[in-house]
């Protein structure tokens, strides 16, 4: 649940930070969603291949999975940071 709370606040954020760069917001919203879940998935099938999966390594595997999601959050955020500022505004 919290997981979900991150991406909503996140997407957000990310959405604002397009707007001022001259970006489409739905666009780099669903790349940083896109992003945060294949992240997620790669941070869990990376994990499980050197260390496994059993009852006592579900919990490492998913804060895991959560840390290569926020990753690619920053990732994303750095990508559309070094874009110049324009407004949509201004480009019509």
């Amino acid at each position: 649940m919290l997981e979900i709370l991150a991406i909503v606040f996140l997407g957000k954020k990310i959405a604002e930070l397009a707007e001022e760069k001259g970006e489409s917001p739905k666009k780099w919203r669903g790349i940083m969603i896109g992003s945060w879940f294949g992240s997620e998935i790669l941070g869990i099938v990376i994990f499980a291949s050197t260390v496994g999966i059993g009852d006592d390594t579900i919990f490492p595997a998913a804060i895991t999975g959560l840390a290569c999601g926020l990753a690619s959050y920053f990732i994303v955020r750095s990508m559309l940071s070094s874009k110049p500022n324009t407004s949509l505004k201004e480009l019509s």
